[in-house]
């Protein structure tokens, strides 16, 4: 049972195993739907995740770039260009630039 079910949802069956009867074909036939509908979910729910990493490594970078060019202007101080590089590091690696928690956001700043 298991052997038919497993190559009956990853394809359309060895054909060792077939229906005869009506309602074995009709059960055969919504278990190949089933295995499809799932591996495409797979498939999509996969595809979202890669999207959604480079989305945010994207956005990340754009921040990135729009304050290497703030910080290039000749009135920014060296060593605050240098803090707020590692900033934007620090956070990366940290969270991968997400916001954090709504919690944490009602704690008063001097905890933060």
């Amino acid at each position: 049972a298991v052997y038919w079910t497993v190559a009956t949802m990853s394809s359309v069956g060895y054909g060792d195993v077939h229906a005869t009867t009506d309602f074995e074909k009709f059960f055969a036939l919504s278990v190949m739907l089933l295995g499809t509908l799932l591996y495409s979910c797979y498939i999509a729910t996969s595809a979202a995740s890669i999207a959604n990493a480079d989305f945010q490594r994207s956005r990340y970078a754009e921040k990135v770039d729009a304050l290497q060019h703030y910080l290039h202007q000749p009135q920014v101080d060296r060593s605050i260009a240098t803090r707020a590089t590692n900033h934007y590091e620090y956070v990366w690696m940290r969270n991968r630039g997400e916001r954090q928690h709504p919690l944490f956001a009602a704690l008063p700043d001097s905890i933060h």
